[in-house]
C-alpha cells in the first residue's frame, strides 16, 4: 500500500472530496489522487506541478495557513513537506483547523529504518527526516486525536479525530534513536495496513 491507496480510499467517502497536499513540488499528488478539489501547496514547484493541482499556491505552509481564516473543511491532508519535526508539528496543527470532522491527516516518511535516514539537518540522499518525532509527540500529549502509523511506504502517519478520549502512551521524554528502536511499535503505534 502507498499513500496514494490510502489517501484515494479516505477520500472516498466523501463527495464532493477535497485534498489538501502539503509538499506538492511535483505535482504527483495532484495527478494520483481522486479529489473533486486538490490544493497543493510548495515555495520549491517544479514548473507544471502547479497544473496538476485544482489549486495551487506556491509558498510556504506557514504563510499559506496565515492567509486561511476560514476553515477550508478538507476531508485529507498529506503533509510531504519539510521533513523537520517542529515544521510538521506546526503543519499539522494548522492542518487540524481546516480538517473536516470525519478527515485525515496523513504524515508521510514516518518510519525512518536506520539512523542516517532520520538525521536532522540531512546527511544522506535517501531521507525521511524527524517526522517521526511528531506522530510520538501526538501520541502522548493529545487524547482527542487517534494517531497511529501504518507500516508501509516509509510509514504512513494517520491521524484522525478520535471518537472518545484515547489513552496515551508515557511520554517518553528526549527522542532519541536509540528509543525509537526500542519502542518503536508503542511508539509509532505501528500497525500492518
Amino acid at each position: 500500500m502507498k499513500r496514494w491507496d490510502l489517501i484515494n480510499d479516505r477520500l472516498s467517502h466523501f463527495k464532493p472530496s477535497r485534498f489538501l497536499e502539503i509538499g506538492g513540488r511535483s505535482g504527483r499528488g495532484g495527478r494520483l489522487v481522486k479529489a473533486d478539489v486538490t490544493l497543493g501547496v510548495d515555495p520549491e514547484a517544479t514548473s507544471n506541478a502547479s497544473t496538476k493541482y485544482t489549486h495551487f499556491y506556491p509558498q510556504y505552509s506557514d504563510d499559506f495557513f496565515a492567509d486561511r481564516v476560514n476553515s477550508l473543511n478538507v476531508h485529507v491532508v498529506l503533509i510531504d513537506g519539510f521533513h523537520h519535526a517542529d515544521q510538521v508539528m506546526r503543519d499539522v496543527l494548522h492542518s487540524l483547523y481546516h480538517l473536516h470532522p470525519q478527515g485525515t491527516i496523513v504524515l508521510h516518511d514516518c518510519n525512518p529504518l536506520d539512523e542516517g535516514s532520520q538525521a536532522v539537518p540531512r546527511q544522506q540522499l535517501h531521507w525521511n527526516g524527524d517526522v517521526w518525532k511528531v506522530i510520538v509527540k501526538l501520541r502522548a500529549t493529545r487524547s482527542d486525536l487517534s494517531v497511529y502509523t501504518l507500516d508501509t511506504d516509509e510509514g504512513l502517519g494517520v491521524i484522525t479525530w478520535a471518537t472518545g478520549d484515547r489513552s496515551l502512551i508515557p511520554d517518553p521524554g528526549e527522542l532519541t534513536w536509540d528509543g525509537l528502536v526500542l519502542h518503536r511499535t508503542e511508539w509509532l503505534g505501528l500497525v500492518k495496513p
